[in-house]
């Protein structure tokens, strides 16, 4: 069996190319690495530990439900969401809400919210 944490890092990008749920079996994916897995499968990013902000960014611009799959989402991430969900006007989404966690996305997104409520 290959161990994939010991091939080179254009052999791990052909890897995740393949198939983006391939990262699983690499532990601590460079960055370049991570993108490569997320551009061929958005949902991978479950399987990154402690992605880099640019995944991150990039698998939520996917689809803005992955940030329910990010352990610890950088600031950056929860106010994409948050923009987001602002930008359709979507307050009641209580799910994907519950990702986020930074104040000032908070703030913001409560706001926007209070806003929409008067009108």
């Amino acid at each position: 069996m290959t161990d994939y944490n010991k091939i080179s890092k254009q052999e791990q990008i052909k890897f995740v190319k393949r198939d983006g749920y391939n990262i699983q079996y690499i532990k601590n994916p460079s960055i370049e690495v991570q993108i490569a897995a997320i551009k061929q499968y958005s949902l991978s990013i479950r399987f990154i530990d402690d992605p880099c902000q640019e995944a991150q960014l990039m698998a939520i611009k996917r689809n803005v439900y992955n940030i329910r799959k990010i352990a610890k989402p950088s600031e950056a991430a929860q106010m994409l969401v948050v923009n987001s969900l602002i930008s359709i006007n979507l307050y009641s989404d209580s799910y994907l809400f519950s990702a986020i966690t930074d104040k000032k996305c908070i703030d913001k997104y409560n706001k926007h919210k209070n806003i929409f409520e008067v009108l």
